[in-house]
């Protein structure tokens, strides 16, 4: 059955096709016959959607029902293979919708190390790739494998099992942690230690709270302070901080008498303990607030802007050189050195990427270019200005542009922030089926199968 014949109105349907590359042969309409045989490709096999009643269903490269709307919930699982719900429970179906994997499971598998820990009417065993169980269901509670080894709880202890299921460290502590770095965290009597894969006991259970190692040290809290320990108990920075991170790059944000900043590894200040909030590295980059007002300091604590800021966009990346700010409520964007490049006189803006950016007034948006101008006016929508962004890396931006041909409303269908990923989406418009490019333009089905046969 075509889905283009007599169907129930479809509520929400899009996909995203990796056709980005071949987005100029869309708008002159030609293909080379690699070009075709590479977005075929590139379709999934099966492709969800949604019907009025709000069960879902599948279609295939066709756009032929090849599944009928009965599920709760749909999950892209793989290219052939899609997670199903149906009365609350889940499991695995194919492409021509036999059961791979029983729906009777409380969450979708997650595979780790080749293996799935999974839940059926409250008790956790494991099954491998093949959907083959190799260990019962037997556990009261089980974590991922991590280094070979899963954590389980059985008889309200917890303890460790191998792949086979083979029980290395018996249940018996109160709480346990994945193995990391070849040491897991256990408890005992409400206080935190270590053991090694043998179940022997490295570093004595003393502490109030710990994490998992991490480049070699782990944090562990004692007496209300936080500090770090190596592999074999050392206190290699005492607990005096009231709050730390594990370590990343050699580096740990710490807190201390209200105020933060990064040590490394031998406890010396990488960037000074003054600041009232600071965000983690980025690109050797960090956001740092003092007295209410933001600025960025470097990985060696130079502040490279000074914080006179009301906010800082999230990331330090700098986004082709630009990073967003805020002052006196609007935002704008400075340099590497702090320079404002374009004014702050935006109620919102994005970062810019491949020269251009959204901006907002009045909850109208536009797009301008790093320059500051205005590409797009501000007279749109959020939506169909983000179709134009992610769309940019296609040559013809500016041709979508010139034309405002943006305006993209379809039936029971809004477009989302992250639809336009790829290079079509798939949407309902009068009960038919239709192709989507970036720029707004329309293929219809006959298009499509004519030029990509």
């Amino acid at each position: 059955m075509n889905v283009n014949l007599n169907i129930p109105t479809i509520v929400c349907f899009f996909l995203l096709i990796g056709v980005s590359r071949y987005s100029s042969s869309f708008a002159q309409n030609t293909y080379t016959e690699e070009e075709k045989r590479q977005i075929l490709e590139d379709l999934p096999n099966l492709i969800p959607f949604q019907n009025k009643e709000g069960k879902y269903g599948f279609v295939d490269k066709k756009m032929e029902i090849v599944i009928d709307c009965k599920y709760d919930d749909a999950r892209v699982f793989s290219d052939t293979l899609v997670g199903v719900s149906s009365n609350g429970y889940w499991g695995v179906i194919d492409q021509t919708g036999k059961e791979i994997l029983e729906i009777k499971y409380a969450h979708l598998p997650v595979f780790s190390e080749g293996l799935a820990s999974l839940s059926r009417d409250g008790q956790w065993g494991v099954i491998n790739q093949d959907w083959q169980k190799i260990i019962d269901f037997k556990y009261e509670w089980m974590s991922f494998f991590s280094e070979s080894l899963a954590c389980v709880k059985l008889g309200g202890k917890y303890g460790f099992i191998d792949k086979n299921g083979k029980e290395i460290i018996r249940p018996k502590h109160d709480d346990a942690l994945d193995f990391s770095e070849g040491l897991a965290c256990i408890q005992l009597n409400e206080k935190w230690g270590f053991i090694d894969k043998a179940g022997n006991e490295v570093i004595q259970p003393k502490y109030d709270l710990v994490s998992s190692f991490s480049e070699g040290l782990a944090m562990v809290k004692l007496n209300g302070k936080w500090g770090f320990i190596d592999e074999v108990g050392n206190e290699v920075i005492q607990p005096k901080y009231s709050w730390v991170s594990s370590f990343f790059n050699g580096v740990s944000r710490v807190e201390l008498r209200d105020k933060m900043g990064y040590i490394d590894k031998e406890g010396k200040k990488v960037i000074k303990l003054k600041y009232d909030d600071i965000s983690f590295f980025s690109n050797d980059l960090v956001i740092v607030e003092k007295k209410e007002k933001w600025g960025v300091v470097n990985f060696r604590g130079k502040e490279i802007i000074k914080t006179i800021y009301d906010n800082i966009g999230q990331y330090t990346d700098f986004s082709e050189g630009l990073i967003v700010v805020q002052s006196k409520g609007k935002w704008g964007f400075i340099d590497k050195e702090g320079k404002e490049i374009i004014h702050c006189n935006y109620d919102r803006v994005g970062n810019f990427y491949k020269g251009l950016a959204y901006v907002s007034l009045d909850e109208k948006y536009g797009i301008i270019d790093k320059k500051g101008n205005l590409v797009v006016d501000i007279i749109y929508d959020f939506p169909e200005v983000r179709a134009i962004l992610d769309s940019n890396y296609n040559q013809n931006i500016q041709e979508g542009i010139t034309q405002k041909n943006i305006k993209i409303k379809y039936d029971g269908f809004e477009l989302m922030s992250d639809v336009f990923s790829g290079g079509l989406a798939i949407v309902l418009k009068n009960d038919q089926l239709i192709y989507v490019d970036k720029l707004g333009r329309e293929y219809s089905e006959e298009w499509m199968e004519m030029n990509l046969k």
